[in-house]
């Protein structure tokens, strides 16, 4: 129950109860002196580092990795123990994961790791190690169009950029700029994908719109044949310049027919020759426009804007996951419900990840997928859950989460001991797959007789108190009544 640099303490406890519920209780303490005189083994063991992506590192050290795509994961064996005298001392390695969100945390996921070391007398090792993924590497954008010359009368082809990133969402979004090169109009279109991190991705496309003779008049030269239809997005606009021939001078432009257009579009004379035309709501909307010289001589040119809402590619969002189930029991786990979409179809899962203790295997069952989780033979454990990391993918990019996996017991295992002094380990009165058998009534007793606590339905959270107040030290006396009617009866010892 304490240890210093000298001394161990260790308390026995005995307890007798009879059949009327009598009980009564001794104790023992034994001091084990730690001295270099007695021949005792005071030296602790010692944890080497063997797997090379922490060697060098020291105890409490934090390594800060831009791998979110394939995460490395520490296993037992990365490190080796020696001893002075113990041949095979006990080695422990508990590890925590915490999934971060950009731009709330620094880091994407944070894994920490604790190798534990014990010799058969009783002196102990800690090596901890803190594996920190952060995101610093920009979406990746894919089917980026090539650069093309298209005909004046021709609206901008369509586009199906999409974007691609390990580690979180992002967004892709389009901009234009119009560059007038003499009787041609330069179209840069711009892509640009977005990660949660703030890491930005930029591609280019250039589009050169050749300038088309009216067929009306040959002395007129205007940016479209005599009539023109443009496919834009909400809030997108372009620039049609209407003139004479190179080099012309003295001509205007006119809307001669403004009570065509809508709501839906406007359109705005420029420079005098030109007219920007923008896309307001979804809709369509025409304008006429005429185009005169100084001789008198015009053409016409009917502009018409097909307007369309903005299809943004949404990356998924994957949403961790929680199941349980029972030992030698697989599950299927229903990943996606929880999932975000954007409405758009999954094209594939995969298990990234296997878990540590079981197989995980991707099924689909009808417009639902699922992934079914096996554990390893007779494995259970209720404190410490299994976890995978699984990938889903759509149009719009991937997204990855993480499913833990609590593993029950057959039956109940009641723990005879605890230490609640809020350390953050062993602080409460603990029943093992209790998950797995709701409705449990416990009651506990001091030695006396008298209730100190009961609950109908316990979660493992009584912490040794009686009215928010903290029990002495001692031995108490618990009774657990389960929904089907079982009795379990014993002794339990709290000692901080």
């Amino acid at each position: 129950v304490s240890v210093d640099a000298n001394d161990s303490i260790f308390i026995r406890t005995w307890v007798a109860i009879d059949d009327c519920g009598n009980a009564t209780s001794d104790l023992q303490r034994i001091t084990k002196r730690k001295t270099s005189n007695n021949g005792l083994d005071s030296i602790a063991p010692q944890i080497i580092v063997m797997n090379s992506l922490i060697n060098g590192s020291t105890n409490g050290d934090t390594i800060i990795l831009d791998n979110c795509k394939t995460p490395n994961y520490l296993k037992l064996n990365d490190v080796s123990v020696f001893d002075n005298r113990d041949s095979l001392p006990l080695v422990r390695l508990d590890s925590t994961l915490i999934t971060g969100l950009c731009p709330i945390n620094d880091f994407v996921l944070l894994k920490n790791y604790i190798w534990a070391a014990t010799d058969s007398t009783g002196n102990r090792s800690i090596f901890k190690i803190t594996l920190k993924y952060i995101d610093n590497t920009p979406p990746t954008l894919q089917n980026v169009p090539n650069d093309t010359i298209i005909s004046g009368n021709q609206p901008l082809p369509l586009s199906n950029v999409t974007a691609n990133d390990d580690c979180s969402s992002h967004n892709v979004t389009i901009g234009l700029t119009i560059v007038e090169q003499g009787v041609d109009t330069l179209v840069i279109r711009t892509f640009t994908a977005v990660d949660a991190c703030g890491n930005t991705s930029v591609k280019r496309q250039s589009i050169v719109k050749k300038r088309v003779q009216s067929n009306t008049n040959g002395n007129i030269w205007v940016g479209s044949s005599d009539s023109m239809r443009l496919n834009l997005f909400i809030n997108q606009s372009d620039t049609i310049c209407l003139r004479h021939k190179p080099n012309s001078s003295g001509y205007r432009v006119q809307n001669i027919c403004p009570d065509s257009t809508n709501a839906s579009g406007t359109f705005e004379i420029v420079h005098d020759t030109c007219v920007v035309v923008r896309s307001v709501t979804v809709g369509r909307s025409t304008a006429c426009f005429r185009v005169c010289d100084t001789t008198g001589i015009c053409d016409t040119t009917i502009i018409s804007i097909n307007s369309n809402l903005l299809v943004r590619l949404e990356n998924p969002r994957a949403m961790d996951d929680d199941a349980k189930t029972r030992r030698n029991n697989a599950i299927d786990i229903p990943i996606t419900l929880n999932d975000t979409l954007f409405g758009r179809a999954i094209r594939s899962v995969s298990v990234m990840v296997q878990p540590y203790y079981g197989q995980a295997t991707v099924i689909a069952k009808a417009s639902e997928w699922y992934i079914t989780y096996n554990p390893q033979r007779e494995y259970c454990n209720t404190r410490t859950k299994d976890e995978f990391m699984y990938e889903l993918c759509t149009d719009g990019g991937c997204s990855r989460a993480f499913v833990r996996v609590n593993i029950g017991c057959d039956s109940l295992i009641v723990y005879n001991g605890f230490s609640p002094n809020n350390d953050g380990s062993n602080d409460v009165f603990y029943i093992e797959a209790l998950d797995f058998y709701p409705n449990t009534f416990v009651t506990i007793f001091n030695r006396w007789g008298v209730e100190v606590y009961s609950n109908k339905d316990y979660k493992n959270d009584w912490r040794g108190t009686y009215g928010n107040k903290p029990l002495p030290d001692g031995t108490y006396f618990y009774r657990i009544a389960l929904e089907n009617g079982k009795i379990i009866q014993g002794y339990v010892q709290i000692q901080r």
